[in-house]
């Protein structure tokens, strides 16, 4: 499967079939391979089967204990698409992103370097205000910052690509 940014292709590696560790939730949405889901809750909720059919399987509830970990960004996604499951969230992740990388393009593009400051606070302002006030969890920025910058790039670019509703 292709994506439109080669360099953000999570490696080809065979799926996790240890239910135990990862956690269950991870070890189900690991197992998907080249997911596209319409919403979010369906890469936690469905899984490909044979022939690309979609298989339901149940929702699992989210861990209450420590965060989970994860081994690679295949792994880890799922986990952050389920941690965006409100549509408005998403909407202001999207909109976060796509401003910060135009502001550094501007940046790069006219050498007014003191406009890269604003990056993080263009991206991430916004996408807080989403788990905060919409979400009502915590960034998974504060846990897992490359995955998270990587995931909200992925989810920018399936929603650009149409693959996801946003």
């Amino acid at each position: 499967m292709s994506t439109p940014f080669p360099s953000l292709a999570p490696p080809a590696r065979p799926a996790s079939t240890d239910l135990a560790d990862p956690p269950a939730f991870v070890a189900v949405a690991a197992l998907r391979r080249d997911a596209h889901a319409v919403n979010p809750s369906e890469y936690v909720s469905r899984l490909s089967g044979p022939g690309g059919r979609i298989i339901d399987v149940p929702e699992l509830p989210r861990p209450t204990g420590p965060p989970p970990r994860f081994a690679s960004f295949r792994e880890f996604y799922p986990y952050y698409l389920g941690e965006h499951r409100n549509r408005t969230s998403r909407r202001l992740h999207v909109i976060g992103t796509l401003l910060a990388v135009a502001i550094a393009a501007a940046a790069v593009l006219t050498s007014r370097w003191a406009w890269l400051l604003a990056v993080p606070l263009a991206g991430y302002l916004p996408a807080w205000v989403g788990h905060f006030f919409f979400e009502g969890n915590s960034p998974a920025t504060f846990r897992y910052p490359l995955y998270s910058l990587r995931g909200d790039l992925s989810m920018l670019a399936e929603v650009i690509t149409g693959r996801m509703r946003w």
